[in-house]
């Protein structure tokens, strides 16, 4: 059973439980859906201890929700929002689940398509959280990122818009033009580094592959509870 913890926000939430039980009918066929436990927390509380750098409280609710999810039976966590992250390493230290990391599927993909270079869009804690970069690193791939404009512009998209539902032809303008800035920067695909993101359309985007973490995460995690 696949374990989510979610409310970061709940919309990407609900992106996560649709991309897995998708993942689940293209393996099995009509009707296989997936065995899961959804734990969703409040977002307004984890952000102002996000934004207080109360790293240590965020760990600890995320560490006593993933023991709820392993009560009703989750043999597999994964954490349904990317900024969170930047702390996986504790939290996956202190799980009694065993985590997948939201990054390490979309590498992968890079990976097998012979990607060199990533342009990597996501909330400004993401962006410029060490430890995710460094694991991007780690798998011997060079990065690009928005300019301080363009986090700006993304983070007010991903806060004030997408958080609540709302999906604007403006704000789909503006994420595929910082994502064109990111190509003619060098990079080779796009990583679309925040579970919010999905949430615009980026069909018909073909200046560079558009990598979707979400999608990534989820066909990784149905594939490893089929194991």
């Amino acid at each position: 059973m696949i374990g989510l913890i979610g409310g970061m926000s709940w919309r990407s939430t609900a992106l996560y439980h649709q991309r897995i039980n998708e993942a689940c009918e293209r393996r099995g066929g009509r009707h296989a859906n997936a065995e899961s436990v959804i734990v969703s927390l409040r977002y307004d509380v984890l952000l102002g201890q996000g934004r207080a750098g109360d790293w240590d409280g965020v760990a600890g609710a995320i560490v006593s929700a993933f023991g709820r999810a392993a009560a009703a039976g989750a043999s597999l966590g994964l954490l349904t929002a990317v900024t969170p992250h930047r702390i996986f390493d504790r939290i996956a230290a202190a799980s009694p689940v065993p985590l997948l990391h939201v990054l390490d599927p979309a590498i992968a993909v890079l990976k097998e398509r012979g990607i060199g270079c990533v342009g990597l869009l996501g909330t400004s804690h993401s962006l410029a959280a060490g430890p995710l970069l460094a694991r991007i690193a780690a798998a011997g791939l060079a990065w690009r990122l928005p300019d301080d404009r363009g986090r700006c512009d993304l983070d007010g998209i991903i806060q004030n818009e997408l958080t609540d539902g709302l999906v604007t032809a403006s704000a789909e303008r503006r994420a595929r033009e910082i994502a064109d800035d990111l190509v003619a920067a060098g990079a080779e695909a796009v990583l679309l580094a925040c579970t919010e993101l999905p949430l615009l359309t980026w069909r018909g985007y073909d200046r560079v592959p558009v990598i979707d973490a979400v999608t990534c995460h989820a066909e990784a995690a149905v594939a490893e509870i089929d194991r």
